[in-house]
């Protein structure tokens, strides 16, 4: 399983938080009362390492449709 490809995989979070690995990033995925945050970093043999290289949110109120 250490190569595990599959053409369409999806996930639902059921908890607060996840953790990624991909290529040599550990990526943690997160949910806040507002909304959700996606931090990345630099990975390491004994996961993530150090502070996050990048990060995004998007909140909440972004996927509710406007009143027509």
């Amino acid at each position: 399983m250490d190569n595990l490809q599959m053409d369409k995989l999806c996930y639902t979070l059921k908890d607060d938080n996840m953790w990624v690995s991909v290529k040599k990033f550990e990526i943690r995925i997160y949910t806040t009362d507002e909304g959700v945050v996606v931090d990345i970093y630099k990975g390491s043999e004994n996961g993530a390492c150090g502070d996050a290289l990048a990060s995004t949110y998007a909140f909440d109120n972004e996927c509710e449709e406007e009143d027509a």
